[in-house]
């Protein structure tokens, strides 16, 4: 090969770095999230929520051990959507958990309820009805959002 075959050659790597490197800078700078409906955040939690719930009762698990394994996936979704306030209820009308992104709460139900509080905001479930709730809270810019899944 002669040596403008090798100019060829060396050209056209030093293209192909320049197109992937500004692929990769184009590619990696696209973090945008946009605004975040609070309805179908809570939708996808609450999914995500109750396949774990009804997989892990299959196995035979016992409940602190779904708490557990619930608390992964809300720290995932606290992780990614860091401005939101996100609680979970697990449980049913004897024994139920409060989980946060900080800890796991066992709570005894009062005649099948349990209170959350969410910064001076009171939400009550009803744990006869479902065996999980998702609670999301966000505040941004003086307005307040709040949804229960």
């Amino acid at each position: 090969m002669g040596k403008r075959g090798q100019f060829y050659l060396i050209a056209a790597f030093i293209i192909i770095l320049i197109m992937s490197g500004l692929s990769y800078t184009y590619s990696s700078v696209n973090l945008n999230k946009g605004n975040i409906n609070l309805a179908d955040l809570g939708e996808e939690v609450s999914y995500e929520t109750d396949q774990l719930i009804n997989n892990q009762i299959l196995e035979g698990k016992p409940a602190a051990e779904i708490s557990n394994r619930i608390n992964e996936i809300l720290a995932y979704y606290e992780e990614r959507y860091f401005d939101i306030t996100i609680i979970i209820v697990y449980g049913d009308k004897d024994q139920s958990f409060v989980i946060d992104s900080k800890n796991i709460r066992p709570v005894d139900p009062v005649e099948g309820k349990v209170k959350v509080n969410i910064k001076d905001i009171e939400q009550e479930v009803d744990m006869n009805v479902k065996s999980s709730y998702v609670i999301l809270f966000k505040e941004s810019e003086g307005e307040r959002g709040f949804v229960v899944k």
